[in-house]
């Protein structure tokens, strides 16, 4: 998986295509909703039990995105960079136990909690090459079947890890979000890289 481009600011119009506040409202309001804790933070309160263990050592800690970007397939079948998010805005906090708390870091700075799911289907060594990181709260349940939260409930990403990234030394997930329809665009999604605190 590609390490995503850094950038030093939130969103970028591309001068390769006319932005307008259509073209990326939708693939922009993902972005927002995953880093809002009133759709990725509220406590699991439905009293079930993940049926994939959430407990993968690595992965247990605190993570603060370093990057992210929203694409979508243009109407030539191009990929396009929608937005770009800022370094440090949102952090994950995984538990052993399978507790999760996601962190707003900027504005007005908030905590809530939530619960998480991890399946490994191929490692090498200690970072994960492929994996389905799942997030389940109250409010992806209110979202459940619109946009990139699934019909359960959960919102799925594609992870994969790096234990030691060349330069930091730090631990690194790279997140891939499900693939959604929204206009103009038939396919958007976002990738995110976080690291290890």
């Amino acid at each position: 998986m590609r390490p995503l481009p850094e950038r030093s600011f939130f969103v970028e119009n591309q001068s390769s295509i006319l932005m307008t506040t259509r073209s990326y409202f939708l693939p922009l309001l993902a972005c927002v909703l995953f880093l809002s804790p009133a759709f990725m933070c509220q406590k699991d309160d439905d009293g079930t039990t993940p049926s994939e263990n959430p407990h993968y050592t690595s992965l247990v800690g605190y993570w603060k995105l370093v990057h992210g970007q929203t694409f979508a397939k243009n109407e030539a079948g191009a990929t396009i960079v929608t937005a770009n998010l800022n370094p440090g805005v949102f952090a994950h906090e995984f538990f052993a136990n399978g507790a999760y708390k996601g962190h707003v870091l900027v504005g007005k700075l908030t905590t809530e909690s939530g619960n998480w799911m991890l399946t490994v289907r191929k490692t090498e060594g200690a970072d994960i090459e492929d994996g389905t990181l799942a997030i389940k709260t109250a409010s992806t349940m209110a979202e459940a079947g619109n946009l990139f939260v699934d019909a359960d409930g959960y919102q799925r990403f594609t992870i994969s890890s790096l234990n030691s990234v060349t330069g930091s030394g730090k631990s690194r997930i790279y997140l891939i979000s499900k693939r959604y329809a929204g206009y103009p665009y038939a396919e958007n999604w976002a990738e995110y890289a976080f690291e290890k605190q």
